[in-house]
């Protein structure tokens, strides 16, 4: 099995979890997986599974594994919500209401994120209680507050062991945006299987908590 990558040079060193993934890489799957940075992909041909570069290379993959340009969904577009670098959604940090229609609050990747807050799941759940809780106190009457924010983000490296990252973001009144609260939160310091059983047991509890 073969990935061809477009990951830009640097994006493992813009991961919290930069040295494990690399280890990880490094020791299990260097020989399996085929990490090229700075390899920009301009095009692919889903028939041949060819992908071209922005100067011009060729390759061709068994698996390809392509990451897009990222930017909120097509929806947020279509109402208006995308503010920023015409990608993001930018939002009051107490209500999550964006600050580009009145009455939108806008959750998930589709942020603009506060400085060092991550796009995952754990987060996006996070956006969505505050969401809730500024709504409930909107329509009741009262002036919302800010709300806590707590991550944990867990990768799994294979089929048992996991790796993680998690951090508490507090509201700063003065900068109007959730900021990392010092001293909290940490990283693995190496895959173990006690981490992928966590890494199940937060997936099945979030699953739960977001759907049910």
């Amino acid at each position: 099995m073969l990935r061809r990558s477009n990951w830009r040079r640097g994006s493992f060193a813009r991961s919290s979890k930069e040295r494990l993934f690399l280890g990880v890489w490094e020791s299990d799957y260097k020989d399996i997986l085929e990490y090229r940075p700075g390899w920009n992909v301009v095009a692919v041909d889903p028939v041949t599974r060819i992908v071209s570069s922005e100067l011009g290379d060729k390759e061709r993959g068994d698996v390809l594994n392509l990451l897009p340009p990222q930017r909120a969904a097509d929806i947020a577009r279509i109402v208006g919500v995308v503010n920023v670098n015409d990608r993001w959604a930018d939002v009051n940090w107490i209500s999550l209401e964006s600050t580009a229609v009145r009455n939108i609050h806008v959750l998930g990747d589709a942020l603009q994120a506060a400085p060092l807050m991550p796009k995952s799941a754990h987060m996006a759940n996070q956006h969505g209680k505050a969401a809730a809780a500024a709504i409930v106190e909107i329509l009741s009457g009262r002036e919302p507050q800010p709300t806590l924010m707590a991550n944990t983000c867990y990768s799994l490296i294979d089929d048992k062991r996991a790796i993680h990252v998690d951090s508490v973001h507090r509201y700063h009144p003065e900068k109007k945006v959730p900021l990392v609260v010092d001293g909290s939160g940490g990283v693995s310091k190496e895959p173990s299987v006690e981490e992928g059983l966590y890494t199940r047991a937060w997936a099945t509890t979030m699953w739960k908590d977001s759907l049910s």
